[in-house]
């Protein structure tokens, strides 16, 4: 949870995209500054989340980053 536009407390929101080539597009809420991006495989792999390397770029009114996955089915999250 963080603190917003210093209103309220709240958990930002990510949307994923599947883009061309086997990309993914994360993004969220450009208010939301201070979180990583973390990742984790879904089935086997490590069990433990990993920061994304890749840093946010701002994209309009989001953070954005795009990557590339090393396994096709990933769970991503933001946490502080």
């Amino acid at each position: 949870a963080a603190t917003l536009n210093g209103a309220s407390t709240v958990s930002p929101t990510i949307a994923a995209t599947r883009m061309a080539e086997g990309k993914v597009r994360i993004a969220w809420p450009a208010t939301a500054t201070g979180f990583k991006l973390q990742s984790k495989a879904v089935l086997g792999g490590a069990l433990a989340w990993a920061d994304v390397p890749d840093a946010p770029q701002t994209v309009g009114s989001e953070l954005v980053v795009e990557i590339t996955p090393a396994d096709p089915a990933r769970y991503y999250r933001l946490t502080k």
